[in-house]
């Protein structure tokens, strides 16, 4: 299960950078150290994991319904 979600994530990255890119953020411009880099990431790593912790509540809401694994 867990392949199954490495392009859903890829694909929402993509949506997010793009929109991040629309609303004037700069990715090409990450200086500094690690922890610098990761805090200009933000506005991009926060959006995907929540849309990728969404979309894997729904596949386990959906996996219940229909009695899967009993």
């Amino acid at each position: 299960m867990a392949f199954r979600f490495l392009p859903t994530f890829v694909r929402d990255f993509a949506i997010t950078s793009d929109a991040q890119r629309a609303r004037g953020y700069e990715m090409d411009r990450l200086k500094g150290g690690i922890v610098g880099r990761i805090q200009k990431l933000a506005p991009l790593i926060i959006p995907v994991v929540m849309q990728s912790t969404v979309t894997g509540e729904e596949v386990i809401d959906a996996m219940d319904l229909r009695a899967f694994g009993t």
